[in-house]
């Protein structure tokens, strides 16, 4: 990812909207998830990287990204290793 986005193309919002298609692509979102894997490295990236940046954050009108990215966190932390 971090190749990815050192590209030209990644400047752009159109560029980024790609990558971040093909990552959800890749991620086979709508799969079972696999058993006894833990969402710690998830948790501590949001916990360390957004959290801090919430009041920054913007989405679509009508949308409360505070509170998704809130309930993102509270799920993912059911699924966390020590």
């Amino acid at each position: 990812m971090k190749l990815l986005s050192s590209l030209s193309t990644m400047q752009t919002l159109l560029g980024r909207q790609q990558l971040v298609n093909i990552a959800i692509e890749q991620a086979d979102l709508k799969a079972d998830f696999m058993k006894n894997v833990h969402s710690t490295k998830f948790i501590e990236h949001i916990s360390n990287h957004v959290v801090p940046f919430l009041s920054e954050l913007a989405g679509p009108e009508g949308t409360n990204v505070n509170l998704e990215v809130l309930k993102l966190l509270a799920e993912m932390s059911t699924h966390c290793g020590d």
